[in-house]
């Protein structure tokens, strides 16, 4: 399975974020994240070496493979505002457009690609020597970059590991709102956004492996001697790599507002990635249904989701909002895209985590 087509796998750490909202007709925001992605696919013919009773008993060949890593923090400022407002909603009309924007600053840490074209063979002879030792006839090829902060993976979960690497990103946003009366929240939005266009700038190594038809003795040879021909010749390279791009469109309906009298809101969404191989580029598309009950209960969420590199997934999600306490709301969220991953042991397994706090402001006397 490995070796037939990449697998990837991410990690999404939400260190710090918050929104402070001085008026009701703007806001500010900040956030701080760290993102971990990791592509990797093993060579053809590895199976059928890995299938040895002893590795090298007899000749393998091994071609092609994937291995992409990248490791990097995001620090986040935003605003937000409304743009224009009816006067007073009368009857079905639009009632507020919402823009915003962001300005990201990345910080590179972890870098790892094998480029391709990666060959390695092994081909067992017996020489023409008294001793008899078995030796091996080899060839290797393959070029990789490397750029890597050597540091711990606290500070590398929090982005505070030191940086191989420097960028900058921006998003932007629009969200209509329609309403039938002042004195009832939005029953229909719809939204349009670009997340993250922009680019990171690594400063890396790049190394070089190649030997042709090279012949070793004994098991493991001479250590000097591996070392020797077998140490990559490095040398300085800096990459501009593009950042995982999102375009996202996406709609929500209260029920009541579509005829049906049910606490249920029906949301759907296209969202197409614009990023690199190991960011899971392409399409893909969502319908979602968000239970809300009673104050006291969780919002329920449950959907259908399907991607250009992931197939059907089935997310799952629940929200909790506590009563008002001198002033202070908190949030409670937990979710997974995955729901069919972890009752059937498929292939896609992920969960999601998170709290936020909100103050409130004091009601005017």
């Amino acid at each position: 399975l490995l070796e037939s087509r990449p697998h990837t796998f991410s990690l999404r750490a939400g260190t710090l974020a918050g929104v402070w909202r001085p008026s009701p007709s703007y806001a500010v925001g900040f956030g701080s994240r760290t993102e971990l992605w990791l592509r990797i696919q093993l060579p053809r013919g590895t199976a059928e070496a890995a299938q040895q009773p002893i590795i090298g008993s007899d000749t393998a060949e091994l071609l092609g493979g994937t291995l992409s890593l990248r490791a990097y923090s995001v620090l986040t400022a935003a605003y937000a505002r409304v743009l224009w407002q009816a006067g007073t909603a009368q009857g079905w009309r639009p009632r507020r457009l919402l823009g915003g924007a962001a300005l990201h600053l990345y910080r590179g840490h972890e870098y790892v690609e094998v480029l391709p074209g990666g060959r390695i063979r092994l081909e067992p002879f017996m020489p023409e020597s008294w001793d008899s030792t078995l030796s091996w006839d080899i060839s290797i090829q393959q070029r990789w970059r490397l750029g890597t902060s050597s540091s711990a993976v606290l500070p590398l979960l929090i982005g505070a590991a030191p940086a191989i690497g420097w960028g900058a990103g921006v998003s932007i946003g629009l969200r209509w709102e329609w309403q039938t009366a002042d004195t009832v929240p939005p029953q229909v939005a719809a939204a349009v956004s670009l997340e993250h266009a922009g680019f990171l700038r690594w400063s890396l190594t790049e190394a070089v492996l190649q030997r042709s038809r090279d012949t070793l003795s004994g098991i493991l040879g001479e250590e000097e001697e591996l070392q020797r021909r077998y140490t990559p010749l490095k040398e300085a390279s800096t990459v501009v790599e593009r950042m995982p791009a999102r375009l996202r469109i996406g709609a929500a309906a209260e029920m009541g507002a579509l005829g049906v009298e049910l606490p249920l809101r029906l949301a759907v969404e296209y969202a197409h990635g614009l990023g690199p191989a190991w960011s899971l580029p392409g399409p893909s598309t969502g319908l979602g249904l968000v239970y809300q009950g009673p104050p006291w209960m969780p919002q329920i969420a449950v959907g259908l989701m399907w991607s250009h590199a992931l197939g059907l997934q089935v997310p799952l999600g629940l929200q909790w909002t506590s009563p008002q306490f001198w002033g202070v709301r908190t949030v409670v969220e937990a979710a997974t895209n995955s729901l069919l991953g972890w009752l059937l042991r498929g292939t896609i397994r992920n969960v999601h985590a998170g709290m936020c706090v909100r103050i409130m402001r004091p009601a005017a006397p």
